[in-house]
């Protein structure tokens, strides 16, 4: 039996590093019929260059401006596709990938041709009796997604393969139907929700399957919990959950608009008292968030979907 093609793609930005450390992961993999394309999103530190050099064999692509996440990943998930790889693996720089995560992810693949993205228990590197994330939930009354387990020790969750509603975008293996069928994912988000996008759409039509066999340790950067984030968390991600629901129905819009409100008070006030005030930069990002997120949720903004909304301070 021919192993299906499995292209993992690796997405960086001034990460030298993680980078490095995540493809020398992957080539200590089992899987069979693997490849590796790393894609540099014009990352000013030349960090693209020092990979080329640092792996010779393996195709990286440089960006020739920063594209955000989706444009990123897109255009190493258009380059596999061309090469003829059966699934896409999106994966953030800062994982480790355990030796058989590969090759468990394809047998969840292949077990059952209505599964269309299969996610990986996903555990806290250098605490990895931790998990960030054991699949991914759609909550419509918590704005979006929840990561699944997020804190638990490994003992206490995530032990079954099940059907999940969201589909983490640290490390998600997408079938080429899926690709076929539904395109790449969306590049308005630049960073954050481009996940969740996706994941709604697909879902409505195949199955998004978690599978705790797949192990792969996550640096996670953005931080453990919202009061270690940063501040360009802050900002997309408080925009990019309004301008996600922006095609809902008005009922919706506006509760989604209410409980983002009452986010940013919540968030702001902590910041204030529990942290005494030390953290105004993250309040200023969440209010700027909600503000512009306000004006395409209320359709006072128009959104083209091919260009990425990037804050005026990204460019």
């Amino acid at each position: 039996m021919n192993l299906p093609k499995v292209t993992v793609v690796v997405l960086n930005y001034n990460g030298f590093d993680d980078t490095a450390n995540c493809v020398s992961s992957l080539l200590e993999s089992d899987y069979q019929n693997l490849s590796v394309v790393i894609v540099d999103n014009a990352s000013p530190d030349r960090s693209g260059q020092k990979l080329q050099e640092r792996f010779p064999e393996i195709p990286v692509i440089l960006s020739e401006f920063n594209g955000g996440y989706a444009g990123g990943m897109n255009l190493g998930a258009k380059l596999a596709v061309k090469n003829g790889a059966d699934y896409v693996v999106y994966s953030n720089n800062d994982l480790v990938f355990d030796k058989t995560a590969i090759s468990k992810m394809t047998e969840t693949a292949m077990s059952d041709p209505s599964i269309g993205i299969v996610s990986p228990k996903v555990l806290f590197l250098g605490h990895e009796d931790t998990i960030y994330c054991a699949g991914g939930t759609y909550n419509f009354w918590r704005g979006g997604p929840v990561s699944t387990g997020r804190g638990m020790k490994v003992t206490e969750f995530g032990h079954s393969e099940r059907d999940i509603s969201h589909t983490e975008g640290a490390c998600m293996m997408i079938s080429r139907k899926v690709i076929e069928e539904f395109g790449y994912m969306k590049e308005i988000y630049f960073m954050y929700c481009e996940d969740l996008a996706y994941s709604y759409e697909v879902s409505k039509k195949f199955k998004l399957r978690y599978t705790p066999r797949a192990i792969v340790y996550h640096r996670s950067g953005a931080g453990k919990n919202w009061g270690e984030q940063t501040s360009l968390y802050h900002y997309y991600f408080t925009r990019n959950r309004l301008l996600f629901f922006r095609d809902f129905n008005l009922f919706s819009r506006i509760y989604i608009l209410i409980y983002s409100f009452l986010i940013v008070v919540l968030k702001s006030l902590t910041l204030l008292f529990v942290k005494k005030g030390s953290e105004f930069s993250f309040i200023r990002s969440l209010w700027g968030g909600l503000k512009d997120g306000a004006l395409y949720i209320l359709r006072f903004r128009k959104v083209k979907d091919e260009k990425p909304l990037i804050k005026a301070h990204n460019h």
